[in-house]
């Protein structure tokens, strides 16, 4: 196999991509904030049962009194140096690591998802003369994380969807700072697909060390559901479904190749969720190695598509421009709207099945004014 993916210049060692990790100084700082992040919660995690909720903090309702008092009681100077730290990482993207093997703890991943919290409620609870700024330290630390392997690129889109959210939760205000935000929201909006190549070779190279190490006896297939046989068939099937999957993984670096129009965008993303379906369905050894080192493959692609959509949604809607074209139905020239008493609340574009539901699941719906579904009432 290795031999195979040379012929094609494709890397099958680390060294190859020539990766950096970030200097000391800034590996400090980010060692800093997780310290702080640890210290500082977020609303949400002040009070769990108000999630979902009109008492909870979210985008596009009433900013409660509680959530006010509870961002004033935190520890201000700790609030503060950890917005100091965040500003002084400056603009490189964050490189932790040089190579990432099955047995590599990926521990910046709670990290970015508790800062990112804790920035957006920063953003939401922010005073109109401080808005911009804020808003613009998020997006930034958002569009500082590496994308890594699969995992890591799946952690940035969902964060860079939760930065979308908080930036259309005060869009009206933040139109008067455009210029200052609309960069970043470009930035983090197109990363999320023209970052999938480099993804996916990482990905590769992570398949190809991992597999070709003697795993874990912890780590196990249910082939035959009969536990004394599923483990004497581990070593069978990790040897017999190791070159099928580094094949796949290598198949996608190329296929992954972002599309500019949106016909074969669409064309393009269901030949990916194709490939990695009918991997996933096949009865051959490398079935059961994807389920466990590979099983986000038919979701990612259609995932980073609609993040570039939602990103792209919000620039236009910060300039008062025409929406962008849904890749996800070539037929149809814009985003579908979703009106509600007279007023576009929202677009969304259609899900895998391909149809139509009015904003309802499978369609992807990306809140302007309005939630899709309502707030539930608090708890007694």
């Amino acid at each position: 196999m290795r031999r195979e993916l040379q012929a094609e210049h494709l890397p099958i060692t680390w060294e190859e991509l020539d990766l950096h990790t970030s200097p000391p100084s800034t590996l400090a700082t980010w060692k800093r904030i997780g310290e702080l992040s640890k210290a500082l919660k977020t609303f949400d995690n002040q009070y769990p049962d108000l999630i979902g909720t009109t008492a909870g903090l979210t985008p596009f309702s009433p900013v409660p009194d509680a959530a006010r008092i509870q961002h004033a009681m935190l520890d201000q100077d700790k609030l503060d140096e950890l917005r100091a730290c965040v500003d002084a990482l400056g603009d490189q993207a964050l490189e932790f690591r040089t190579r990432v093997e099955f047995a590599t703890t990926l521990g910046e991943i709670s990290i970015v998802r508790n800062v990112t919290n804790l920035l957006r409620d920063d953003v939401l609870l922010a005073d109109p003369s401080r808005l911009g700024e804020t808003c613009q330290r998020m997006l930034r630390f958002v569009s500082l994380q590496g994308r890594g392997t699969v995992i890591s690129h799946l952690v940035r889109i969902a964060v860079t969807g939760v930065a979308f959210n908080a930036v259309a939760g005060r869009l009206a205000e933040l139109k008067r700072e455009a210029q200052r935000i609309d960069g970043l929201v470009r930035t983090l909006a197109e990363s999320c697909v023209d970052g999938l190549p480099a993804m996916q070779t990482r990905q590769m190279l992570f398949l190809l060390t991992s597999l070709a190490k003697p795993l874990p006896p912890s780590l196990s297939f249910t082939v035959t559901e009969i536990g004394w046989l599923d483990r004497l068939l581990f070593p069978f099937v990790v040897r017999a479904g190791r070159a099928p999957l580094l094949r796949h993984a290598a198949d996608l670096i190329s296929a992954y190749a972002p599309q500019a129009e949106s016909s074969r965008t669409l064309a393009s993303v269901r030949h990916l969720e194709s490939l990695a379906m009918a991997l996933r369905e096949s009865h051959d050894p490398s079935h059961h190695l994807m389920v466990t080192f590979d099983p986000f493959d038919d979701s990612i692609p259609r995932m980073a598509y609609e993040c570039r959509l939602h990103g792209r949604l919000l620039l236009s809607a910060l300039h008062d421009e025409p929406w962008p074209e849904d890749w996800s139905d070539p037929l149809h020239p814009t985003l579908r709207a979703l009106v509600r008493g007279g007023r576009t609340v929202g677009a969304y574009c259609l899900g895998k099945d391909e149809m139509d539901h009015l904003g309802n699941k499978p369609n992807r719906y990306f809140p302007l004014l309005e939630r899709f579904t309502p707030l539930k009432p608090p708890p007694p």
